[in-house]
């Protein structure tokens, strides 16, 4: 990361110099003194005056690039990740690959045009029912979407830096479960609103599903 001001950083305190500079002489003009009857004492003092505004400046700046540094340094980046290996874990995840905590106020699902929020475990609800046919020939629910588990999350959630939180998961999937998460995320957009430890706020879309190949 560069920390070296930029080149707008020192043309704001070269002009906060000047600035002062000139309040200077107005005040001197108003109280009629002449620059030229000033004597060394007076210089000497009107140069320590002008010495301690320009610290004052510097300081200023400096105290402005370590906040932004500071700010930089701690920023958050979350990262969805959509697993679907057979014989492991398949779901969903969340990782922080910023430099900083994350603190996740809303992760808001979205499909069909209904919006789920998660932080109940109604959120659940986005997900497809897969429907068969019993001995009878009637269509009935596998119920496969029922099996897998949450983490709710949102309303001030906090994730460190390189953490990962599951959102949706199944540890032992069979392939029926498989088969169905190869499908269920298809039409998903999911959008995170979340904020740094300094409060700036960052509102990202972390997928957009339209094939059975993409997250990220």
């Amino acid at each position: 990361m560069n920390n070296l001001p930029k080149w707008t950083d020192v043309a704001d305190t070269i002009i906060f110099f000047v600035i002062m500079l000139i309040i200077l002489l107005q005040i001197l003009n108003q109280e009629g003194v002449s620059l030229l009857s000033l004597g060394a004492d007076v210089w000497t003092a009107i140069a320590a005056v002008f010495i301690a505004l320009c610290a004052l400046g510097v300081s200023i700046q400096q105290t402005r690039l370590s906040d932004r540094h500071n700010r930089l340094s701690v920023q958050p980046k979350l990262r969805l990740e959509y697993s679907r290996i057979a014989g492991k874990r398949i779901g969903l995840s969340i990782t922080n690959n910023g430099l900083g905590p994350a603190i996740i106020n809303r992760l808001l699902i979205k499909r069909n045009d209904k919006t789920y929020v998660c932080n109940t475990s109604s959120f659940t609800d986005f997900l497809p029912i897969q429907q068969t046919r019993n001995s009878d020939g009637n269509l009935v629910s596998t119920n496969v979407e029922k099996g897998f588990n949450y983490s709710c999350m949102g309303d001030g959630t906090s994730l460190a830096a390189g953490d990962t939180i599951w959102i949706l998961y199944h540890d032992n999937p069979e392939p029926l479960q498989i088969a169905y998460w190869s499908i269920a995320m298809m039409g998903v957009s999911i959008d995170a609103e979340y904020e740094s430890m300094y409060g700036q706020v960052f509102t990202h879309n972390l997928c957009n599903v339209t094939n059975l190949n993409e997250s990220k």
